[in-house]
């Protein structure tokens, strides 16, 4: 087991990416004083089970942590404004997530294919709009959702094969879902479309089995191809007389 804190305290404030793959770290401990990290430095440690990122740092750098599949807890700064993409991509053993408050941009993937995750945390007061493509894409352990206020877009395949995924809160601020959304949510039984809706993307909620019962509210104007198709169980559909294009296959 190695526990790195004097060596990365020699960097000047920079961690680069030479311990890429090093399969062997189980534990971090980071300076204090660290301000950022490279792309990749800590990609592929599948033995590294913790850490704790420190206060000064403002970004998690693509793909930092990326593979790093015995990652069970992470702390996350208060300050931190900018998670880049696949930050967290395959982490497969991390249960619980609380995204800051102060996080501007999320990038796509940051949590791709942590399939253990079960519950993400985002604050009431968070200030971010997007939740990028693939960002939760097959966490399949996640069970439900809260969308933050803040938040105006849910990107392509953003919760797509979270298949026990049972309940989404969408807040009145989203205006859009894009393609590929919820996508495969096999167990999710109910969704609200908020009449903030205006558009719902290409098959948004494709192969969402358990689906019984959906409303298109009066605001949604454009609903793509393929959107509810699959639903294999969903018996009930209201439609506005305001929908102004529906495209084919939509409930095939």
């Amino acid at each position: 087991m190695y526990i790195i804190y004097s060596l990365l305290a020699k960097r000047s404030g920079t961690v680069l990416s030479d311990f890429e793959d090093c399969k062997e770290l189980r534990i971090l401990a980071l300076p204090p004083e660290l301000r950022s990290f490279f792309n990749n430095a800590f990609k592929g440690c599948t033995s590294l089970t913790q850490i704790s990122i420190p206060p000064l740092v403002p970004t998690i750098k693509a793909a930092t942590f990326c593979g790093c599949s015995s990652l069970t807890e992470i702390t996350l700064p208060p300050h931190l404004s900018m998670i880049e993409g696949h930050a967290f991509d395959g982490c497969t053993s991390l249960t619980e997530i609380s995204i800051p408050p102060k996080i501007v941009q999320m990038n796509n993937s940051i949590f791709k294919d942590c399939k253990s995750l079960k519950k993400v945390i985002f604050e009431p007061i968070s200030i971010f709009s997007i939740i990028s493509g693939n960002s939760f894409e097959n966490c399949s352990s996640l069970k439900e959702i809260v969308i933050p206020p803040s938040v105006t877009q849910i990107g392509p395949y953003a919760f797509s094969g979270c298949t026990s995924l049972t309940k989404v809160l969408i807040p009145s601020s989203v205006v859009k879902i894009d393609k590929h959304a919820f996508n495969s949510c096999s167990s999710l039984t109910k969704i609200l479309i908020p009449s903030s809706v205006t558009v719902i993307g290409q098959n948004a909620f494709e192969k969402c089995t358990s689906l019984v019962e959906i409303k298109i509210p009066d605001s949604v104007v454009e609903m793509n191809e393929n959107a509810f198709s699959d639903c294999t169980n969903l018996k009930y559909v209201t439609i506005s007389a305001s929908l102004h294009s529906i495209e084919r296959c939509v409930f095939q």
